[in-house]
C-alpha cells in the first residue's frame, strides 16, 4: 500500500508541476516566445512576387 500512496504523491507533484508551468507560460512571462520568433519574416517584403521559374511562353 505504501507503493500506491507514494505514486498518487509524485503524480500530484507532477500534475502540480505542470499546471504551475504552464500557468507561467500562458501569463506571458516576458521575454521573447519561441513560437512568435517562428512566425516572423526573415527578410523585408518588398511587395514583388518573384518571377516564374519556367520562363515566359512555357
Amino acid at each position: 500500500m505504501n507503493v500506491i500512496g507514494m505514486t498518487v504523491f509524485v503524480g500530484l507533484v507532477l500534475v502540480g508541476l505542470f499546471v504551475y508551468l504552464f500557468w507561467h507560460q500562458a501569463r506571458g512571462s516576458g521575454g521573447p516566445v519561441s513560437d512568435r520568433d517562428a512566425l516572423m519574416p526573415l527578410e523585408e517584403d518588398d511587395g514583388v512576387a518573384p518571377a516564374d521559374r519556367r520562363g515566359p511562353g512555357r
